[in-house]
């Protein structure tokens, strides 16, 4: 595998944790909920060929430590183009997977300069498409309510 950079950057009072693989044009992979970056690693090696994969851990997420404010997919964008800026990252293709992507939504919206091109999966904007129930059980998630393999991430 390619040469791989890791660290720490203080971001709006977080101490965030991200990986650097690769080197070309940047690319940002940003992990789902109760998830880690390494969600990533299967696939790590094939994009680091050609690319300059950076992988960036949420607030309360992985190497990323909570601190005492309220989680936010708004905040997590503000604190994800804040870090990508202490990188010296002007512009990279960003993708986000499920809670990733709304990140990456949020990324995009307040710093359209930053992306250049935006793929998701399994990512929502808003919770008025899904039924109540739904949205109940989201508010109240956590990572026991996942499949064992989900669980498992990054152990």
């Amino acid at each position: 595998m390619s040469e791989k950079k890791c660290g720490y950057e203080k971001v709006n009072g977080l101490n965030m944790y991200y990986e650097i693989h690769g080197s070309g044009k940047p690319l940002i992979l940003l992990h789902g909920q109760f998830a880690t970056a390494s969600m990533f690693d299967p696939i790590l090696p094939e994009l680091a060929l050609h690319r300059q994969v950076v992988l960036i851990e949420q607030q309360g997420h992985g190497h990323t430590a909570d601190i005492n404010r309220p989680l936010s997919f708004a905040q997590m964008g503000r604190d994800t183009a804040e870090l990508v800026s202490q990188l010296g990252i002007t512009e990279a293709d960003v993708f986000g997977y499920s809670a990733g992507g709304t990140v990456a939504l949020h990324l995009a919206k307040s710093n359209p300069h930053l992306v250049r091109k935006l793929a998701l999966a399994s990512t929502i904007y808003s919770m008025d498409g899904y039924f109540p129930y739904i949205v109940e059980g989201i508010k109240h998630a956590s990572a026991d309510a996942f499949p064992l393999q989900m669980r498992q991430f990054g152990n």
